[in-house]
Formats: structure tokens, C-alpha cells, sequence
């Protein structure tokens, strides 16, 4: 039971991390649309993700 919660947490922080880092990029896009910002915002949301996989290994390890 405790264990189903967990997955569900971390399902949930790494979809509000997709959407926030998705509304971003279109927000960005949208007010400069320029194509050069496209592939920085991207690397920049890549850069942060492998920051934060250490996180989410740590919560799917709290997890099982």
C-alpha cells in the first residue's frame, strides 16, 4: 500500500516536472519566437533532467 503511494508521488513530481518544463519552452517560444531559444531551452531542460535523475532514482529506491 505504502509503496503504491510512493510510485504515484514520484509519477506525479516527474509529470509536473514534463508540464512545467513543457509550458516553458512554449512560453518562451511564444514570447521571442525566435528558433534559436527552441534548442537552448531544450538543452537546458536535458541539463536539468539528468540533474534531477539522481532524485528520481533516490525516490523510485524509497519506492520499492
Amino acid at each position: 500500500m505504502v509503496g503504491t503511494l510512493m510510485k504515484k508521488k514520484v509519477a506525479l513530481r516527474i509529470l509536473d516536472f514534463v508540464t512545467w518544463s513543457f509550458l516553458l519552452l512554449g512560453g518562451l517560444a511564444i514570447y521571442y519566437r525566435l528558433n534559436i531559444y527552441i534548442p537552448l531551452i531544450l538543452l537546458v531542460i536535458i541539463f536539468v533532467s539528468i540533474v534531477y535523475k539522481k532524485d528520481i532514482a533516490r525516490w523510485m529506491k524509497d519506492a520499492f
